[in-house]
């Protein structure tokens, strides 16, 4: 099958984001892809067409503010005790009968189910399964929802993993290894790029969320500041937490060294530029750990010494181009950032290894080359057998 002829169906539902749309988005040169989302997502800026479509995920956004946690637990509590999944995606199964190829996320959602049954009702469609998942047996609080990974995981063509870490879950899973493919995402090395106009500032990109360890970082920093008054700290995003930091920083006295912003995606590459380190802090809990940390790669390719924790797939992703420290450990992140800003000689080396890293192993070229290969191999399978 010929490129251009190849139609691509991403479906992502509420968790479309710019981060992983960016290593999709040159395909749009060469292939017809649309994305298709619930219509409260994480975000796309727009960097290839999407199809909002009304979700069950979406109700608990009618609730005023103050119940929205309360909303999102009950449709969840319901959804996976009946479906399986809250995230159906209405009138999926219509729109995804022009696809060639339909590449949906981890295979505990119910809009992945939706793709099975296109696949199922046209043999020739390519089904490739996105699974990020590094914990084993993850997702499966109940018994549809595990009926649901299973019988997914047995139609799908492909099963396209992000790290060995992934592979290795889906191999515990009973997915059979010549059906994994690893395919590391990406980063745009020309827009991510190292940058002379520095400032003295420590940066943080992510949800202001516990399992990404913002509280650890903050009062490390707040010791870090005292011997290192030049120091800022930039916080980009928003969650949960933002009230209880902003509390935390007025009362350590640091309003004038500790700021938090929000960025589109388009402009996020102009913060890793002003920063002199960045840090991700992140934190396991029982059905969570970091699976890829797209904001590693920013910071890689953007040549900046990174100060991040053993938390998942992240010592994978970074190699020995970052300060890896135990997760949850104040102390451990305060000499990180120490000997970061103590000495600029090994602090300057990590970014160089940050960078090469990113170039050799992170390119996002690399990704769409490998992925659409992928893609290619598994249409022209499914067509001879037609």
């Amino acid at each position: 099958m010929k490129r251009f002829d190849m139609k691509i169906a991403l479906i992502r539902g509420s968790y479309l984001n710019p981060n992983e749309l960016a290593n999709y988005s040159p395909l749009v040169k060469s292939v017809k892809i649309m994305s298709f989302s619930s219509r409260f997502m994480l975000g796309s800026d727009a960097l290839i067409p999407n199809r909002p479509l009304w979700s069950l995920n979406d109700l608990p956004r009618i609730f005023p503010p103050p119940l929205l946690p309360l909303g999102e637990r009950a449709v969840k509590f319901l959804a996976n005790r009946s479906l399986g999944d809250a995230q159906i995606l209405f009138g999926l199964e219509k729109e995804l009968r022009d696809s060639d190829i339909l590449d949906t996320a981890d295979p505990h959602y119910y809009y992945s189910l939706q793709a099975a049954r296109v696949k199922m009702a046209c043999p020739e469609k390519t089904l490739a399964v996105t699974y990020c998942e590094t914990i084993p047996f993850n997702n499966e609080g109940t018994r549809r929802k595990k009926e649901l990974k299973r019988l997914i995981l047995a139609i799908a063509d492909v099963v396209i993993c992000h790290t060995e870490r992934s592979k290795q879950a889906a191999l515990c899973e009973g997915v059979p290894e010549n059906k994994i493919n690893i395919v590391r995402l990406g980063v745009d090395t020309k827009r991510f790029r190292p940058s002379r106009r520095k400032e003295n500032l420590v940066l943080f990109v992510g949800r202001l969320t516990a399992e990404k360890g913002p509280e650890t970082l903050l009062e490390a920093f707040i010791t870090f500041a005292r011997k290192y008054p030049r120091y800022k700290l930039l916080f980009i995003g928003q969650g949960e937490l933002e009230g209880r930091l902003k509390h935390r920083v007025k009362e350590a006295g640091l309003y004038d060294r500790v700021d938090f912003q929000k960025l589109p995606y388009c402009r996020i590459h102009e913060a890793y530029q002003r920063a002199k380190i960045f840090v991700l802090p992140s934190v396991s809990t029982k059905t969570w750990e970091e699976q890829y940390g797209m904001v590693l790669l920013e910071a890689m390719a953007s040549g900046l010494p990174i100060v991040t924790t053993d938390c998942g797939a992240i010592p994978e992703v970074v190699g020995n181009s970052a300060a890896v420290v135990p997760m949850g450990n104040v102390q451990a992140l305060y000499r990180a950032f120490k000997s970061m800003a103590g000495l600029p000689e090994k602090s300057a080396i990590f970014g160089i290894n940050a960078r090469e890293r990113a170039v050799k192993y992170f390119n996002r070229e690399n990704f769409t080359k490998k992925l659409i290969g992928i893609y290619e191999k598994y249409q022209r399978r499914d067509h001879r057998q037609k």
